[in-house]
């Protein structure tokens, strides 16, 4: 099929400007989502940080934010197996 060569390189120019648009916003998400970690190692709290930002980030932002970028040693994990020493005394009843 033959196109007219103007609409075809219009088309094509047009779809190179939304990919450079795509990549710019990529960016500026990432840019985005690096400030909110940081705000939320400062705060500690998703619903503080949201509350301090525009109404476009919430809680649910900060804390997606948060999940891609923060280190393993930001987060407190339970211990799986505690020994029968650490574990709380529980008596039963006889």
């Amino acid at each position: 099929m033959e196109f007219e060569p103007e609409l075809l390189i219009e088309a094509l120019e047009s779809d190179a400007h939304v990919q450079s648009l795509k990549a710019e916003l990529a960016r500026a998400l990432s840019l985005r989502d690096a400030k909110l970690y940081g705000l939320w190692r400062a705060a500690k709290d998703p619903a503080i940080v949201a509350a301090h930002m525009g109404r476009s980030v919430t809680s649910r932002t900060v804390r997606s934010a948060v999940l891609k970028l923060a280190p393993r040693e930001d987060f407190v994990q339970p211990q799986l197996f505690e020994t029968v020493s650490q574990s709380p005394k529980v008596e039963l009843a006889a």
